[in-house]
């Protein structure tokens, strides 16, 4: 996830383009998951992306670590809130686990 992100903050934009981070749960790191999570914030918050989305229990703790950014108990409630979000034409990055499903935002955006 963090060379992802350090990845996608390091991406050019054009003019008018934000940059906009969504992401879900990362599964199965057991006992080290909060805190992970966590660091996934703060990097957030370091990279100053534009827009961070949050989306999934785990990452509660990276919403907490990251002031600015909109978080979401469950993929419904993200995606309703992007259904009313004009995001199309922006830099994205969508990711987290498999298991969180994010690919069905994708008509979203």
């Amino acid at each position: 996830m963090a060379a992802a992100l350090r990845s996608f903050a390091g991406r050019p934009v054009a003019a008018g383009q934000n940059r906009v981070a969504i992401l879900g749960d990362m599964f199965e790191l057991g006992d080290t998951s909060a805190a992970e999570h966590q660091l996934v914030g703060k990097l957030v918050a370091e990279l100053k992306v534009d827009t961070a989305i949050f989306i999934g229990s785990l990452m509660q703790a990276a919403a907490a670590a990251c002031p600015a950014a909109h978080y979401f108990a469950s993929k419904a409630a993200a995606a309703e809130w992007l259904a009313q979000q004009p995001i199309a034409g922006q830099l994205v990055l969508l990711k987290g686990s498999r298991g969180m499903g994010l690919e069905t935002l994708l008509p979203l955006l």
